[in-house]
């Protein structure tokens, strides 16, 4: 079945405006360290485009860029759908560790490092391209191992996060969260 040009057309679902029938969506530049500037409805109405469940993308959940320099990763309040250049983590039931601990650990320059390090990153590339593996690989302590400390990191993400989550145009770098403290494992 050959198409005629007359009858192809074609369609936005992409818009900078919410409208009806439209989901927020994340795309990976919306993905910045610790925030997520969600400017981006996707319209999910239309035949044709096989999406995910919608409960796929139930908030909280840390999403990820894949690619980028360093790791640029933020979390999700508002049931955001995302493209395939954006990784989405959540928790385990029963796991009561809060997402905003996760978020300072994989934020931090220390992560970077191991995760560089521990597959043969040597060198900067345009391009760096995270796997899931590798994230899921970082060795983070269980629950009943966390200490006080790391209780002080989840308070510094999470009051960090909110208070910059609904900022257009603010941009975070390490003098917001000092991380830098992080206590060793």
């Amino acid at each position: 079945n050959n198409i005629s040009r007359d009858k192809l057309f074609s369609t936005n679902i992409v818009s900078k405006v919410s409208k009806r029938k439209h989901h927020p969506i994340i795309v990976g530049e919306s993905v910045q360290r610790y925030m997520n500037q969600n400017n981006y409805w996707i319209d999910t109405s239309k035949q044709g485009i096989n999406y995910k469940s919608i409960s796929t993308y139930k908030s909280p959940k840390i999403i990820l860029r894949k690619t980028g320099v360093g790791i640029s990763a933020a979390i999700d309040y508002k049931d955001s759908l995302t493209n395939q250049v954006v990784y989405i983590f959540k928790t385990n039931k029963g796991n009561n560790i809060p997402l905003e601990f996760y978020l300072g650990v994989l934020s931090s320059r220390a992560i970077f490092y191991y995760i560089a390090k521990s597959h043969g990153e040597t060198e900067w590339r345009s391009h760096p391209y995270i796997t899931q593996k590798q994230v899921l690989d970082i060795p983070i302590h269980p629950a009943d191992q966390l200490q006080k400390s790391h209780s002080e990191i989840i308070d510094l993400v999470g009051r960090t996060v909110h208070k910059y989550a609904d900022r257009k145009s603010t941009r975070l770098n390490s003098s917001h969260i000092p991380l830098s403290r992080m206590p060793s494992s």
